[in-house]
């Protein structure tokens, strides 16, 4: 069944960061957890730490070049 790329939220790398940084602060590396009715599984704690890095470099770069204010938006969409 394809997906409906059209429906997916879209989420910020600023949310995205949020989120992983949730994931350490609660213990939710390697597990899967309920987030607002919605099943979210987490990578193991090295890959969680390796996301935050690249997310924090992405998000300096961004803020540095003025796009944004720091926050890349991830849309999922068709592809042309």
């Amino acid at each position: 069944m394809p997906i409906d790329v059209a429906s997916i939220q879209e989420f910020s790398d600023a949310d995205q960061l949020k989120l992983y940084r949730w994931a350490i602060a609660m213990n939710a590396a390697g597990q899967t957890r309920s987030i607002d009715g919605r099943s979210v599984s987490f990578p193991a704690l090295p890959d969680l730490m390796k996301m935050i890095d690249w997310l924090e470099k992405r998000i300096e770069v961004a803020s540095q070049s003025g796009e944004g204010g720091g926050a890349v938006l991830v849309k999922f969409g068709d592809q042309v």
